[in-house]
């Protein structure tokens, strides 16, 4: 079992992170892969199972990471209407649709790791004509 940094609640509390939020919607990911050696000697493990659960990265119950952002009260803002977004995931019914909206949350959610997101590779994402 590898350790994870810790977490911080919006309102300030310590957590372990986590990768579910209780659900148990088809957008969770079994966490239990199982991974193979290193073989190649390329310093990369091999994963037998990441091609398939690419387009499934499930949402965080932790709200900010111990950067420095986790007092910027706009950021933990949109992280808590990120992960309303994550819970319309289950009133989807149509797998295709919910896969795609998975998706398009976890590309829209990677601009906050960007200190300047109009800068990004995840630019478009940023524009109202999308």
């Amino acid at each position: 079992m590898s350790s994870h940094p810790s977490k911080v609640n919006v309102d300030g509390s310590s957590m372990a992170c986590s990768h579910s939020q209780g659900t148990n919607s088809s957008a969770d990911v079994d966490m239990n892969m199982d991974a193979t050696e290193d073989e190649d000697g390329d310093g990369i493990e091999d994963n037998r199972d990441q091609d398939k659960d690419l387009g499934h990265t499930p949402p965080h119950t932790a709200t900010a990471a111990t950067s420095g952002s986790d007092n910027d009260p706009h950021i933990s803002k949109l992280i808590q209407q990120s992960q309303k977004l994550y819970a319309f995931l289950e009133q989807i019914h149509n797998p295709a649709e919910q896969e795609l909206y998975a998706q398009e949350l976890v590309n829209v959610d990677a601009l906050l790791a960007y200190p300047q997101p109009e800068s990004s590779p995840l630019v478009q994402y940023l524009s109202i004509e999308r």
